[in-house]
């Protein structure tokens, strides 16, 4: 019989009977046995999905010692939750179902152990990768494990990383929002030059002085003229 590496690492399509076949041989090892096998890497996609669906075991997390919490805990901080959409083999799984497996161990390797000090760190940042990450399995992600758990309750996080994930969902909303172009400023029209208009020439000041005075010389003649007219007819 080939080993559990070996059973694990075989990247050919299993059909049923295989798979349970592997599945029976995981649920009858330890949790040590099952975390070497994780440490060990190099697990296509499938028998991944296997082997954490195993350690998630509600049995296995209810009767877990203390020390193996926390090494499960850092293991799967250390590789992102194992969530890789464009991984190798990616193309092979469900992009919701990987989706989901990371969403149920954080919730089962993560948040018990969320405001444990030692992985404040670590647990932002996977949050904050989480934020950026582009592909739409992170966002199904962030909605199965902050927005809306299955189990219907809010997730405990520490203050801080509240802090930490808002901020990161903010900037992320910054960075996809196109900033408007900054307005033009336009030149000030020039003004247009006041120019003192041009003192009359002296022949036509001088024309209009002696029309002014004609004016005022042919009034007084022309009373002069009405006076010696009464003056001869009543004479």
């Amino acid at each position: 019989m080939a080993s559990l590496r070996e059973a694990l690492r075989n990247p050919l399509p299993r059909n049923d009977q295989q798979r349970d076949r592997l599945k029976e041989r995981l649920h009858a090892l330890p949790d040590e046995a099952l975390l070497d096998a994780l440490r060990a890497g190099g697990l296509p996609p499938e028998p991944l999905g296997m082997l954490l669906d195993e350690l998630g075991d509600d049995r296995r997390v209810r009767e877990r010692r203390p020390e193996m919490r926390h090494d499960l805990c850092r293991e799967v901080l250390d590789n992102g939750l194992y969530f890789e959409p464009n991984g190798p083999g990616a193309e092979y799984v469900s992009q919701m179902a990987m989706a989901r497996r990371a969403a149920a161990l954080f919730h089962w390797a993560v948040l018990p152990l969320a405001k444990d000090a030692r992985y404040r760190t670590p647990l932002q940042e996977l949050l904050h990768h989480m934020c950026r990450n582009p592909s739409p399995a992170a966002g199904n992600w962030l909605w199965d494990s902050i927005v809306a758990p299955a189990n219907g309750i809010a997730p405990d996080l520490p203050p801080e990383v509240w802090q930490s994930l808002l901020r990161s969902m903010y900037e992320q909303r910054l960075a996809s929002t196109p900033a408007a172009p900054a307005p033009t400023a336009q030149p000030p029209a020039p003004a247009s030059p006041t120019t003192a208009p041009d003192p009359p020439a002296f022949g036509s000041r001088f024309n209009e002085w002696t029309s002014s005075l004609g004016c005022v010389v042919g009034s007084g003649v022309g009373v002069i003229l009405v006076l010696l007219t009464i003056v001869l007819i009543f004479a």
